[in-house]
């Protein structure tokens, strides 16, 4: 038989995703309101904690703030299952984009994105990048279907 899930546990699987989603930039204000609900409410209980699990969502600190969570009253317990459950729901909204190509850094010499279809999400994502010779001739870029020529 397969453990429950507690609701501490739900509440940071909801915050890590919320929180990764976020940080790609995929995710509408629905979703950050949903995101922030949820981690106001269980910052009150392990602010720093829940502050680092943005950025380092390690094993040992899920752990840590599911644990704060779940030792709190059935009360509390509710309301957090509430709003881990309203950012879960909000997350689902999310149309799923796919990156062709993504890096945090490109040094590169010549990046090529001619004859580059992109239906539903983004060819090149970068958040610094350096190329001496960039091409991108007869791109299409979003769907055809609907548009007037």
């Amino acid at each position: 038989m397969a453990d429950p899930v507690t609701v501490g546990a739900l509440a940071v699987a909801a915050l890590t995703m919320a929180g990764e989603a976020a940080l790609k930039g995929v995710v509408g204000e629905v979703v950050k309101d949903a995101y922030k609900a949820l981690k106001i409410q269980v910052a009150k209980w392990a602010p720093g904690d829940v502050e680092k699990l943005a950025d380092s969502p390690t094993a040992g600190r899920k752990l840590v703030v599911a644990e704060a969570i779940d030792m709190q009253p059935e009360d509390d317990r509710v309301r957090v299952d509430q709003l881990a459950h309203a950012l879960i729901e909000a997350l689902k909204q999310v149309p799923a984009t796919s990156i062709g190509i993504e890096g945090d850094e490109f040094h590169v010499r010549l990046i090529d994105l001619s004859q580059l279809n992109v239906v539903n999400g983004i060819g090149l994502k970068g958040r610094f990048i350096e190329a001496d010779e960039i091409r991108a001739s007869n791109m299409t870029v979003g769907s055809a279907a609907g548009k007037k020529a």
